[in-house]
């Protein structure tokens, strides 16, 4: 029962992306428009370095963001 509870475990952590998050979920979704947006609203000037954005989670932004000038 040991040997399987490690193996589920180490196959939960390829799975999940650093924030603990399971890429493509509603919470992860969330979690990187959150980010996505505080960066695109950031004063140039004053930007902060952060953490490389998941291309996937940067698609899925752009292919929702809404049609605006």
């Amino acid at each position: 029962m040991k040997d399987l509870k490690r193996r589920v475990t180490k196959l939960e952590q390829r799975v999940l992306d650093p924030n603990g998050l399971v890429p493509g979920s509603d919470a992860w979704r969330t979690h990187w428009y959150r980010e996505i947006t505080e960066y695109a609203n950031e004063d140039p000037q004053a930007r902060r370095p952060r953490p490389l954005f998941p291309l996937d989670a940067f698609r899925d932004f752009m292919r929702n963001a809404p049609d605006t000038d």
